[in-house]
Parts: structure tokens; sequence; C-alpha cells
């Protein structure tokens, strides 16, 4: 082949492969979501994951007028990570027929679609398209409003917050929950977030609402935290989870008396997990000789607080879903956990290398300012969280919400 040769779209040898490309990179976007803020994943597992949709997406681009047709035809699907997938390799081929696929679908797509593109777009690239978003966020429909003005704030554009105070009051939840977002990104709105994360009828937008104040550094937010935790309510789990991750050494008792609540569930040992102080790591510990859900979720958390894995596994039986029926033994899950004897003496062993520390993760002190390499990626989102609350961290949302 010299300089003068045409170059020509290379022949597919498999017909079928950009479907198993996209198939792949739907697992992998799915996967992705629920690694990046995992209490049992690590920052090198999401890297992997990262390689393997770049090298999916690769698959895609080699032959466009084969991939093109199938991704418009999967922005019509209702599974939002297919969609997510489809539309985030159509802003990667770019060109005016793909983004005008990607745009036909935040503006008149099922809900499905209009969360899978928004979920593509706030990742990027989004450049080219930017301004014909900023056209979508002035229609009348409020969906498609607050959805292009997440993305816009998302890429930079402070502006849209102008819109913030009427659609946190919105009725619909969606709304609600696509301005918390758009508050977090904007790092505005603070005042306006306290009712949502107080009382909203959604826990999803109260959960998002509190992620935007912490991120805001919100002053009133420790002290609804506190307040939640007197209480000690199973209705205000998020914000069990936030003040966890937030709290103080005066707080100590605050989170002590949490996990001590056995009508919270299960739950409660993740908060321990989070706050991380030898105190509560006593407290998974002595959870340990129990059975069922909340030995589990203590093993969990002892482990992932002390980063101890003392000798072979204690298996227990949960209890089979509610609709399992006359075979309910067949679908009965089953978990692992340390066994307590050999945890207990570890710890014993250990113990009084805790005591120099403040909040622990995988036996790593995460409350000295970067979170460490080693620590677990919920770990890791709570330490940049816990950071920027205090005013040590300066790093950007994009940054926090692993898509820089």
């Amino acid at each position: 082949m010299n300089a003068n040769t045409p170059t020509r779209e290379p022949r597919l040898l498999v017909a079928d492969l950009p479907a198993e490309h996209l198939d792949d990179l739907e697992y992998l976007w799915d996967r992705r979501e629920s690694t990046r803020r995992s209490p049992e994943r690590f920052a090198a597992e999401l890297a992997d994951v990262d390689r393997r949709m770049e090298a999916n997406v690769a698959g895609l681009l080699v032959a466009p007028s084969v991939s093109l047709p199938l991704l418009e035809d999967a922005l019509a699907a209702k599974e939002v990570t297919l969609v997510a997938a489809a539309a985030w390799t159509l802003l990667r081929l770019g060109g005016a027929r793909a983004e005008a696929a990607v745009l036909a679908a935040l503006e008149g797509g099922a809900p499905p679609a209009r969360e899978g593109v928004r979920a593509a777009l706030v990742r990027g690239p989004a450049a080219s398209l930017l301004e014909r978003v900023r056209a979508l966020a002035a229609t009348p429909d409020p969906l498609v409003s607050v959805t292009a003005a997440e993305v816009l704030a998302a890429h930079g554009d402070t502006g849209v917050a102008r819109a913030l105070p009427a659609w946190l009051g919105h009725a619909d939840a969606a709304v609600r929950l696509a301005a918390c977002r758009i508050a977090a990104w904007c790092a505005t709105g603070d005042a306006a977030l306290e009712p949502l994360a107080r009382a909203d009828a959604d826990p999803a937008v109260r959960a998002s609402a509190l992620d935007a104040a912490a991120w805001m550094r919100a002053p009133w937010l420790l002290a609804l935290g506190r307040e939640r935790a007197r209480a000690k309510s199973p209705a205000d789990a998020p914000v069990h989870a936030l003040f966890a991750a937030l709290a103080e050494p005066a707080d100590a008792k605050l989170i002590e008396a949490l996990g001590a609540e056995a009508a919270l569930g299960p739950e409660r040992f993740g908060w321990l997990a989070s706050y991380g102080s030898a105190a509560a790591i006593e407290a998974c510990l002595a959870a340990l000789a129990g059975d069922g859900p909340d030995a589990a979720a203590a093993g969990l958390a002892f482990t992932r607080t002390t980063g101890f894995v003392p000798g072979p596994a204690r298996r227990l039986a949960l209890a089979a879903p509610a609709d399992a029926g006359p075979d309910a033994a067949e679908f009965a899950d089953e978990a692992f956990t340390p066994d307590p004897e050999r945890a207990a003496a570890t710890w014993r062993a250990h113990r009084e290398s805790f005591a120099k520390g403040r909040r622990w993760n995988r036996g790593l002190d995460v409350d000295t300012g970067a979170p460490p390499a080693g620590a677990d990626l919920a770990a890791r989102a709570e330490a940049l969280l816990r950071a920027r609350f205090r005013g040590t961290w300066a790093g950007s949302r994009r940054e926090y919400e692993a898509l820089g």
C-alpha cells in the first residue's frame, strides 16, 4: 500500500462482533457503577474495568458503518445501562448522525433512555454538543430541562443554578433528584437543600441532598446528623450513613449507640466501619458471635476496618427470600464471616497499634487527608468527601465522582 492507495473500512471477520462488544460494554458500565463506591472493591479493580470498557469501545469504533445502526437502536432500550453504553460510544464516535441520535434520545426518549443518555453525557466527551444541550435546558418540559441542565453543570456551566429553587421544590422526585446533583456540581444552594435532606419523601432525593450538602460544607449538616442519631430512626438511614463518614471524635458515643440499635438492621455495621474507631471495631467483633445478616455485616465491617482475615471463614445460613415457596431451603442464601474466636485473638494481638490512629480502613488510618492507596473504594470516597467538608481537599467534583 502506498500513499495514494484509498483507505477503506476494515472488513469484519465476525459479523456479530460489534454486538458482542456492546453487550460487554453494557455489563462493564453496570459493573463500574456498582464498583466505584463498593466497600469490597479497590482502585485497581476500577482501573481494570475502565481498561476493559475502553477496549470494547475501540472494538465498536473499528467499523462505524456496522456499529452506528446498532448503537442507534440501543438508545431505545429499556435498560439504562445499555442506553448509557450505547450513548457513550456514540459520543466517542462523533459526527452529526451520532450526536443527533444522542440528543434525540435526551429530548424525546423514554425515561430509561433519558437517564442513560444523561449518564453518558455527564461522563463525556460532550463539548461539541453543549450548545444544543443548552437549548434543551430552556424547554418547558421540566424533566428534559433539568436533565440538560445537569449535563451543562457537570461540564462547568454554573449558570444553570439560577433555576435550582424551582427544581428543588418540584412535585416530581426525578426533577428534585437531578436538581440535587446540579447543586453539587455547581456547589451552591445548600440552604435550599436542607428541607430535602431532612424530610423528602423519596430516599434517593434525601441521600443526594445530603451528599450535595456535604460537598458544599453546609453548616447545618453535622447538627442534623447528631439530631437524627439521637432519635435512632430506621427512616434516617441516609443521614446516619453520611454522619458516620463525617463525624468527629466527640461523636463517638452517638455512633456507638447507632451500632448497638438492633432495630436499625445490618446496615448499622457499615456505619461503624465508616466511623472506623477502635471502639467501633470492637462493636463489630462482639457481633461476630451471632448469626444471620447481622453477623455477616459485622464480619465485613471488621475486615474492612482492620484488614484482618483471621483464619478460615465461618459459614452463615441466611433466610430464604419471602417468596421462595415450599422449596425455600434450596433458595436460602449464605454468607461467610471471620471465625469469632480467631478474630478476637487477632484483635487482641494487634489492638495496641490501632490506638494510634483515628479512623481505620483495611488497617490504614484514613482520617489523615488523602486516602491511602490500600483503602477500599467506599472508604476512599468517604475520605475525599470528609476532606472536602473540612476544607482540606480542593479536588473537583469530577474527581470525586471518579469521572476524571
